[in-house]
C-alpha cells in the first residue's frame, strides 16, 4: 500500500475473491487505499514511488 508520504508500505491482506480483472479484499485495507499493483517483487518497504494511475 502506498501511504501519503508517498512511500509503500508493507502489509498482509485477507483475500475475498480474485479473477483476471478484479480483487476483493476482505481485511487489511482501507477505502480509499492506495495499493501498487505492477512491480511489487521489485520494492523495499518504505521506498519513495510515484502512483501512475488510479482506477475506482
Amino acid at each position: 500500500m502506498i501511504g501519503g508520504d508517498g512511500k509503500v508500505q508493507r502489509r498482509n491482506v485477507q483475500l475475498l475473491q480474485f479473477d483476471t480483472d478484479s480483487v476483493v479484499v476482505s481485511h487489511g485495507l482501507s477505502a480509499g487505499e492506495k495499493v501498487v499493483t505492477a512491480g511489487v517483487n521489485s520494492l523495499a518497504d518504505g521506498e519513495l514511488v510515484n502512483a501512475e494511475t488510479e482506477v475506482e
